[in-house]
Order: structure tokens, then sequence, then C-alpha cells
């Protein structure tokens, strides 16, 4: 079972976030959509691969870790496409990298991480879009956005993760 250890997103990042996904969606084809209710917007912490016997463990742990980043003001850079994805990433990716350390060394038998790994340089991000077919006007709406909402994260929990590190709305 992939499970998503992830910081859910305050209501102002978390409404732009699901209006850019609409936005992504009328210009092409996203293969991620906010608006239907099965995923949302989040920044991901960890995510792997358990033993679904684990998994109520795992919560207890993840429910008691003491975040670092969590009641801090966190900024995002412009959105932009990698790999098929659209991403808008943080900052300041410290506090997350060392989050990130503390959880894996916390779950170190309970967990086999996925390679995406902030520990391993990757830049905490949301991700807004999965989308096979860039083009101009996915450029330009993109590049348009002048303004990310800064957030205060409120709460770190963990959900199963689906499609393209999807979190999967219970």
């Amino acid at each position: 079972m992939r499970i998503n250890i992830n910081y859910n997103l305050d209501e102002k990042l978390f409404n732009w976030a699901k209006n850019v996904n609409k936005e992504i969606s009328l210009i092409t084809k996203n293969e991620i959509d906010f608006a239907d209710g099965k995923c949302r917007s989040h920044i991901t912490l960890l995510m792997g691969e358990i033993e679904e016997k684990n998994l109520d463990k795992i919560r207890k742990l993840v429910e008691n870790f003491k975040s670092k980043v969590l009641d801090k003001k966190i900024e995002f850079q412009s959105p932009f496409v990698k790999n098929n994805y659209i991403f808008v990433e943080v900052d300041d990716t410290n506090l997350f990298k060392q989050d990130c350390d503390e959880m894996l060394n916390l779950l170190n038998d309970l967990i086999v991480p996925h390679k995406y790994l902030i520990s391993n340089g990757n830049i905490p991000h949301i991700t807004l879009g999965y989308v096979k077919q860039t083009g101009v006007l996915l450029d330009a709406y993109l590049q348009s956005i002048k303004f990310v909402p800064d957030a205060i994260l409120k709460k770190l929990s963990v959900d199963l993760a689906g499609v393209h590190g999807t979190v999967i709305c219970e």
C-alpha cells in the first residue's frame, strides 16, 4: 500500500491551487483534477510503500511528530512545467529537509520510501497538474501567474497515494 505523508494547505492556498488546476484543465488535458473531490492539493513530506497492518501505527507516530514547518510562513516560486508535471515549489527547503530526515528516522522500519525524497534534493512543491501536451496557451497562462499566496501550514496527515503522487480523499 502506498501512502503520502503530507502537509495540508491552508484555505487560501488550497483555493488558489484548485483554481489554477481548473484553469489548466480548461487549456489542456490534465490528469490531476482537484474539482472532482477525489484528490486534493498538498505538499508531500514523504511517500512510500507500507504494510497495511502498520497504517494505524504510522498515523499515530505522524500525529505526534513535531514538525518544524507547521505554523511557519511558507512562500512559493512561480509555477512551471517539468517532465509533464506542473509544479509550484517552496522557496526555503531547509525546514522541509529536516522534517523529512526526522520522519525517515521515525518510520525507519515501517516504510520503503519512494524515490521522491526531499532528503535526496527534491524540492517540496505543490503539484498543480500532469499534462501530456504543453503549448503556447499553457505557457502563457503559467507566465501570467504573478502571485502565489504564501501559506501557514497547520496540519500533517497520512493519506493513501494515487497516480502521479496524488492524495486520495477518503
